[in-house]
């Protein structure tokens, strides 16, 4: 079981950086290379797209994550790592890796909260009124929506945050 864990984990690896590579990057690369005031950033990959990069690459973090505690399962198991001492200060280390990926976790569920309130926030009713009390009001929707329809999930990154550089400090 173990060794297919480790198969399936270099194979979510694989396939999130193809898909990063070749279905992100590569064109936004060439969309800003016709773009006239994008070409002269064509490594600064647009907010929308950076954003999707940190959603896809979440499940390759917790496969490393999987993977090295497999490794270090496949240490003791062996009789490779038999000092106490050893696998005591190993598992602070696991600890606070596991708290890293409890971070790239809350950076990806932030990620998604921007993504889907730029979704919201740009529809064709909230943009090009002629009206200036429309335009108002399409403002404070936007702002609404980013700020008061999302609080919850800020307030659960914000704590999660704090709580994983804590552990990551005192670990």
């Amino acid at each position: 079981a173990n060794a297919m864990g480790m198969i399936s984990g270099t194979i979510v690896f694989i396939v999130v950086f193809y898909h990063a590579w070749c279905l992100l990057i590569i064109p936004s690369k060439k969309a800003a290379e016709g773009n006239d005031q994008w070409k002269e950033f064509p490594w600064l990959l647009p907010k929308r797209v950076n954003w999707i990069l940190w959603i896809i690459v979440l499940p390759t973090v917790f496969s490393v994550e999987t993977m090295l505690a497999n490794m270090n399962m496949w240490h003791a198991l062996n009789g490779k790592s038999v000092d106490f001492n050893f696998l005591l200060a190993r598992q602070e280390q696991e600890i606070k890796e596991i708290q890293v990926s409890y971070l790239c976790q809350f950076i990806a569920i932030y990620a998604f909260t921007r993504l889907v309130s730029s979704l919201l926030e740009n529809t064709e009713i909230l943009r090009g009124h002629q009206d200036p009390q429309q335009d108002l009001l399409a403002k404070e929707y936007k702002r609404l929506l980013r700020y008061g329809g999302f609080l919850g999930l800020w307030l659960y990154i914000i704590a999660g945050s704090l709580r994983a550089f804590v552990s990551i400090l005192f670990a």
